[in-house]
């Protein structure tokens, strides 16, 4: 039987997983294993460090990297991340690529 496939979680998936956490429960930043990605894939019987890139996730770091190291503290930051507006779209230009003429 193959293996499953290990994938960056997306934000929501974050998010519910972490309501499901005590949010006085720690984990610990620095450690690949026992930090709240590491702690993610271990509750779904997965490994996934060595599997995926953990800061590859969009904002994990400002989620899991900021003080409390705390599921709550996670929470609360991954949804006050959500409440933020995308980030402006780029426009492209014909001539964006021109450095010398302007747009």
């Amino acid at each position: 039987m193959p293996l499953p496939t290990v994938t960056l979680p997306t934000h929501d998936e974050l998010v519910d997983y972490l309501k499901t956490k005590d949010p006085n429960g720690e984990y610990v930043w620095q450690d690949p294993v026992f930090c709240l990605m590491g702690n993610f894939y271990r509750d779904r019987g997965l490994q996934g460090w060595g599997e995926v890139i953990y800061s590859d996730m969009p904002n994990y770091d400002a989620i899991a990297g900021t003080k409390p190291w705390t599921f709550g503290a996670a929470l609360t930051r991954a949804e006050a991340l959500k409440q933020l507006p995308p980030p402006a779209a780029l426009i492209e230009h014909a001539k964006a690529d021109r450095v010398s003429e302007p747009v």
